[in-house]
C-alpha cells in the first residue's frame, strides 16, 4: 500500500513540476465562445502578433499559452465561419481574456464530440461524421430523431406504422443491432438487444445529433460495427438568461403533439425542464399487398409522455458540474403483419395486442480542468427499459414483461502534450441485468474497459497532418474479452478553399445479446450461450474539396468496405428448433458522394447525398453465399432544396430508395420506392415574444410503401405546428 501511495506521488509530482517548467514566463489562459450562442468554440487558432508563438482552443473553447514576452501584446482569435478578433492584453498583469467571435452569416463546420471523446470541429477529425444542428433539423420534416437520421448518406431507416411502429437505424449496411446510440454519453442499447428505437426520442430535447459512419469499438466499445448515433440534449439557457416556449402540433391521422419547455439561470446555476405529449390514432390506409384493395390500419395507436430535466452548475471558468434525467412512457397498439399467413390464409394482423414501454436515464457528470494542460471528465449513469407486450389473442395468451437496468461508470482524462500531441485515456464499467417473465435462466453481465488515443498533428509543407490512433480494452463477464484497435488519418491544406484527404482502418465488435444467449427453449425456438462476439474489419478512404466566399460549396466522396465475420444468424437445425450461432460471414462496400451549396443567410441551399453499396453474404459452404444481404438496398438518392428568406422559410426533400431483398435466397424483394417530403414556416418577433408557425407535409406523393415486409408506411400526411417563445 505504502509503495502505491509513494508511487501515486510521484506521478502527480511528476506532472505539476512538468508544468511548473513549461509554464516558465508570462502566461495567458481564457475561452472562445460563440457570440450568438455563448458555445464554446475549439480548434480556434490563437496567435500572438508579430511573434512565432500560438496554440489552438481544446474542450469547452479553453486555451493557455506560455511564456510570453512581458509588455503589451496583440492576440489574434480566428476560425473559419467566425469574423477574426483582436485583443489586446498587458502581459504579466493580464492573465485571463476571454474572446467572443462573431459567426458568419453561413452554418457549417460544426463542433463534434463522438469522433474523439474531445470537442474539435468537424473539418479537423478523420473519421466519416454527419452533424445534424438545430439549424439544419428545421429544414428536414419530422419530430422524431429517426424521422431525420434518415436523410444522412449511408443511414437507411427500417421503419412502420408511424408513431406506433419501430424505427431502427441501419449504417452502411449494418444491423439496427450493430449501431450503438449514446444520450449525452451514455448508452441507450440494451442488454437485451435488438437495437435502439429512434422513435422514442423527440426532437424537442435534442440540440444535436452527430452521426459516426463505420466501426467505432475502438473508442466506443460493443455493437458500435456500422457506426454510432451520439444524441446531445438541448442547451440549458440561452445568453439572455432565460428562455420559455409552448408548442402544439396537429395533424393527420389524429396527430397531436404538445411541448412545454423552460430554462433559467440563477447565478452559476441553469435549470432546463421540458414536457412533451404525442399522441396518434395511427388509423392511415394502406393498400393490400394481396388483394390490392384499400385497407385501414387498425390498433395501431399511440400515446407518449416525455420528461426532460437539466440542472448545471458551473463551480468556476474551469469546473462545471452536470445532471441529466429524462423518462418515456408509451402506450402503444402493435398492429401486426398484414401478410396472409400460409397456415390460416389469414392476414397475420394482430388487433388486441398492445405494448407498454418505459425508459428512464440518469447521467451525472463532472468535468474538471485540473491544470492547463489536464483536463478530467467523470460520469455515472442508470438506465431502465421496460418492455411489457400483451396479446390476449394468441394460444396461449401473451404477457411478456422484460425490465433491463444499466449501471455505469467512466472516468476520461485528456493530457495536452504540447500544440502537436494530445493524449486521451480512460476507463469504464458497466453492469447490466434483466428481470424477465420469460426468460428461465438469466445472467447479469458486467463490462470492464481500458482506452487510449493519441493526436499528432505536424506541418508538413502546405499541408497539414493528423493522427489518430486508438484502442480499446474491454472484458465481458459472460462472453470474454475483445480489443479493438483504429487508425485515422488526415491531409488537409487551405481555409476558406479547403482540400482533405482522409482514411480510417480498424476492428470492431457486437457481443450476443441476452436474447441471443438465453431466449428461453419452446417447441419452435432457444437461445446458444455458447456464441462468439460479431467481429468486423472496417475501412474508409475519403476526399474533401470545400470553398467558403460569398456563399459555401463542398463536395466529398467516401469509399468504405466493412468484413463482418461470426455473424449471428437464427435458422433451423436438424431438429426443426430455431437456434442463433455463428455462421455468418458478410461483406458489405461501397460510395458515399455529397454535393451541398449554400447563399449567404441560407438564401438558397441545394444538398445532394448519394449512396451506392453492395452487401453479400460471403459465409463458405452457403447456398446463398453471393446473395444480398436482405434489407439492403443498392442505391439511396437524397435531394434538399430550399431557400430563407427573412423570416420565411421553406424546402423540399426529395429520396429515391432502390428495391430490397426480403428472403435469403433473394426470391422475394420489396419495390423501390420515392418519397417527397417538405415543409414551410416562419417566426416572428412581436413585443419580445417569438411567434412559430410550420407546416410540414411527409409522403406529399401519397405513396403506397413498405420499408419492411408486412409493415405498410403512413400515405400522405400533414402537421402543422404553432409554437411561442419568450
Amino acid at each position: 500500500m505504502l509503495k502505491h501511495k509513494t508511487a501515486r506521488f510521484f506521478l502527480l509530482a511528476v506532472v505539476f513540476v512538468t508544468q511548473s517548467v513549461l509554464a516558465a514566463g508570462g502566461q495567458l489562459s481564457g475561452t472562445i465562445t460563440n457570440k450568438e450562442t455563448g458555445q464554446p468554440i475549439p480548434d480556434a487558432n490563437i496567435v500572438v502578433l508579430n511573434t512565432k508563438m500560438g496554440t489552438v482552443s481544446k474542450d469547452g473553447g479553453f486555451y493557455f499559452l506560455n511564456n510570453l514576452p512581458e509588455g503589451r501584446q496583440q492576440i489574434q482569435v480566428s476560425v473559419i465561419g467566425f469574423t477574426i478578433m483582436v485583443k489586446d492584453v498587458l502581459i504579466p498583469e493580464e492573465k485571463f481574456l476571454h474572446v467572443e467571435l462573431e459567426p458568419k452569416a453561413i452554418e457549417f463546420d460544426p463542433v463534434v464530440i463522438t469522433a474523439t471523446l474531445s470537442e474539435h470541429r468537424q473539418s479537423n477529425v478523420t473519421v466519416a461524421i454527419d452533424v445534424l444542428t438545430q439549424i439544419r433539423m428545421q429544414e428536414l420534416s419530422g419530430n422524431t430523431t429517426g424521422e431525420i437520421v434518415q436523410s444522412i448518406s449511408g443511414v437507411y431507416a427500417n421503419r412502420y406504422d408511424g408513431f406506433a411502429g419501430l424505427n431502427t437505424p441501419s449504417i452502411r449496411g449494418s444491423e439496427a443491432a450493430q449501431v450503438l446510440v449514446l444520450m449525452d454519453g451514455m448508452r441507450l442499447n440494451t442488454v437485451q438487444g435488438g437495437g435502439v428505437d429512434l422513435n422514442t426520442i423527440p426532437l424537442a430535447t435534442v440540440q444535436r445529433v452527430e452521426v459516426i459512419k463505420g466501426g467505432h469499438s475502438a473508442l466506443l466499445g460493443s455493437d458500435a460495427v456500422g457506426g454510432a448515433i451520439h444524441l446531445l440534449s438541448n442547451d440549458i439557457v440561452g445568453l439572455k438568461g432565460f428562455n420559455y416556449d409552448v408548442n402544439t402540433t396537429l395533424g393527420s391521422f389524429g396527430t397531436q403533439i404538445y411541448t412545454v419547455s423552460g430554462s433559467q439561470q440563477l447565478g452559476p446555476l441553469s435549470l432546463f425542464a421540458s414536457y412533451n405529449r404525442t399522441q396518434s390514432d395511427g388509423d392511415f390506409k394502406y393498400k393490400d399487398p394481396q388483394s390490392g384493395i384499400l385497407e385501414k390500419r387498425i390498433n395501431n395507436d399511440s400515446r407518449t409522455d416525455n420528461i426532460f430535466l437539466k440542472s448545471k452548475v458551473k463551480i468556476n471558468t474551469l469546473n462545471t458540474f452536470q445532471v441529466v434525467y429524462h423518462y418515456y412512457h408509451t402506450r402503444n397498439g402493435n398492429a401486426g403483419n398484414v401478410n396472409v399467413s400460409p397456415w390460416t390464409d389469414l392476414p397475420q394482423t394482430t388487433p388486441l395486442a398492445r405494448s407498454d414501454i418505459k425508459r428512464n436515464a440518469l447521467i451525472v457528470e463532472s468535468e474538471n480542468r485540473i491544470t492547463n494542460r489536464f483536463y478530467l471528465k467523470e460520469q455515472a449513469g442508470y438506465h431502465t427499459y421496460d418492455y411489457h407486450y400483451m396479446n390476449p389473442d394468441d394460444w396461449p395468451p401473451t404477457d411478456d414483461l422484460h425490465k433491463n437496468k444499466s449501471l455505469s461508470a467512466e472516468v476520461q482524462g485528456i493530457y495536452t502534450m504540447s500544440n502537436h500531441l494530445t493524449v486521451t485515456g480512460g476507463i469504464n464499467y458497466q453492469k447490466d441485468d434483466l428481470s424477465s417473465n420469460k426468460f428461465i435462466r438469466v445472467d447479469s453481465r458486467t463490462m470492464k474497459s481500458l482506452f487510449g488515443q493519441i493526436e499528432l498533428k505536424h506541418d508538413l509543407g502546405m499541408t497539414r497532418w493528423i493522427w489518430i490512433p486508438a484502442i480499446r480494452w474491454d472484458d465481458y463477464s459472460d462472453v470474454g474479452s475483445s480489443t479493438s484497435p483504429k487508425l485515422g488519418v488526415m491531409v488537409n491544406t487551405g481555409q476558406n478553399t479547403h482540400f482533405a484527404l482522409k482514411g480510417n482502418v480498424g476492428k470492431s465488435y457486437r457481443v450476443p445479446t441476452f436474447n441471443d444467449l438465453y431466449w428461453p427453449a419452446d417447441a419452435y425456438t432457444e437461445g446458444n450461450p455458447d456464441l462468439d462476439p460479431e467481429k468486423g474489419t472496417n475501412f474508409d478512404v475519403g476526399v474533401l474539396f470545400s470553398n467558403y466566399g460569398r456563399g459555401f460549396f463542398q463536395i466529398e466522396v467516401t469509399y468504405f468496405n466493412n468484413h463482418i465475420k461470426d455473424l449471428i444468424a437464427w435458422a433451423s437445425g436438424t431438429d426443426w428448433i430455431w437456434r442463433p450461432t455463428n455462421v455468418g460471414i458478410a461483406k458489405i462496400r461501397g460510395i458515399e458522394s455529397e454535393i451541398q451549396f449554400r447563399l449567404p443567410s441560407e438564401m438558397a441551399y441545394i444538398h445532394i447525398n448519394y449512396t451506392r453499396m453492395k452487401a453479400t453474404n460471403e459465409t463458405k459452404g452457403s447456398g446463398n453465399k453471393g446473395k444480398w444481404l436482405i434489407y439492403r438496398p443498392e442505391n439511396k438518392w437524397d435531394i434538399l432544396v430550399g431557400t430563407k428568406l427573412g423570416p420565411f422559410y421553406g424546402n423540399l426533400n426529395y429520396r429515391v430508395v432502390s428495391k430490397s431483398y426480403t428472403t435469403a435466397d433473394n426470391l422475394t424483394s420489396l419495390d423501390g420506392y420515392q418519397i417527397l417530403d417538405g415543409n414551410i414556416g416562419t417566426a416572428i418577433a412581436i413585443s419580445g415574444l417569438k411567434i412559430g408557425v410550420r407546416l410540414q407535409g411527409l409522403n406529399l406523393m401519397n405513396k403506397m410503401i413498405f420499408l419492411t415486409d408486412g409493415y405498410p408506411l403512413p400515405g400522405r400526411e400533414f402537421r402543422f405546428t404553432v409554437g411561442i417563445e419568450y
